[in-house]
């Protein structure tokens, strides 16, 4: 038999063994495959090595062991990092800095070695988990879905809700009550009954009520609603007042402004009366004036330095233009 031949039937063999040097290999196929060189082993068992059901490789600096579909073990000496898988479903990892241990739908943990802070989950899959706690020096979380949720904030900040999802930084939080605070803010809610909000920082305080009231105040600015009853609205830089009854913007029945140079009212359809300046105008049972249309009303009176006009319709129309030089008078006519 020539050289080819003879290499061919070591690879059709059931039993083969190799040794040089310090290396061996032994394999009874498929029983067991093992191989040793220096202070490394592996051992595979039912099968060649990597694809065999149980494994086993060990050297100065690792021990890695498995038993297929059953577990899965791994210690790297060097890196003290260890790792360790049980049935696809329980997974355990370890370093020198963290490690974390989950259980498929039951719990998944993860805790910090040189600093204090952990967490925990329970109950389903991370995000998406019945219970979690969450812990480190600037930082607390925790929920239990859908009762309650809590976090709190590294600069002294916290927010805790009740019946629905858990508080999130910097975003609403769906549920039915939600409190917070900080040194300079204050938040509380209870849905669908109220929701107070103050911020010391800005100045500015929000009240709100059964999804309609609402009441907004700053240090230059107040806003007072309840639709349709009112609208108060003040801003002092501006000097303006506005007062509406009974309607919405810019509907209503009354409406009362006021500004440093100006005053508006008007009672819907009794009156409606402007002044700005010396200029000023009044109209008596009808629609107050919109924009630039003429007035539709039965009595409107109209004056400003130069000019004097009043009408009651149908009856007269009179008008004086004291710059034109110019009087007319009309009865009984439109206006």
């Amino acid at each position: 038999m020539n050289g080819t031949g003879l290499r061919y039937s070591q690879a059709r063999s059931l039993y083969r063994h190799d040794a040089k040097g310090t290396a061996i290999h032994d394999r009874f196929f498929p029983l067991y495959d093992w191989r040793r060189n220096g202070d490394w082993r592996e051992l595979g068992v039912l099968g060649i090595l990597d694809f065999s059901l149980f494994y086993r490789e060990s050297g100065p600096t690792l021990i890695a062991h498995r038993l297929f579909p059953l577990y899965r073990y791994r210690h790297d000496l060097a890196a003290d990092d260890v790792s360790m898988e049980t049935f696809f479903l329980h997974r355990h990892h370890s370093t020198p800095t963290q490690g974390d241990d989950s259980l498929l739908l039951l719990w998944d943990a993860t805790w910090q070695r040189q600093q204090p802070g952990w967490e925990l989950d329970l109950f389903g899959i991370k995000p998406v988990t019945w219970f979690h706690h969450e812990s480190s020096p600037v930082h607390t979380a925790d929920r239990l879905f859908p009762l309650y949720g809590y976090q709190s904030t590294p600069m002294g900040g916290w927010r805790l809700s009740l019946l629905g999802f858990p508080p999130r930084e910097g975003t609403f939080a769906w549920s039915l009550y939600e409190q917070g605070g900080s040194p300079t803010y204050v938040l509380t809610r209870l849905f669908p009954l109220y929701r107070f909000e103050r911020n010391d920082e800005t100045k500015e305080t929000n009240w709100s009520a059964l999804l309609l009231y609402q009441h907004m105040e700053s240090e230059t600015h107040l806003l007072d609603t309840l639709p349709p009853l009112h609208e108060y609205e003040r801003d002092d830089r501006t000097g303006k007042t506005e007062l509406n009854l009974l309607g919405l913007k810019p509907i209503t029945l009354f409406r009362h402004g006021t500004a440093p140079d100006a005053r508006s009212s008007y009672l819907f359809p009794l009156y409606d009366y402007d002044r700005k300046g010396t200029a000023s105008r009044l109209s008596l049972i009808g629609w107050p004036k919109i924009g630039t249309l003429p007035t539709l009303s039965l009595f409107e009176r109209e004056d400003t330095p130069s000019l004097s006009a009043h009408r009651f319709f149908p009856l007269y129309r009179y008008q004086r233009d004291d710059e034109a030089k110019t009087r007319d008078w009309d009865a009984l006519l439109l206006w």
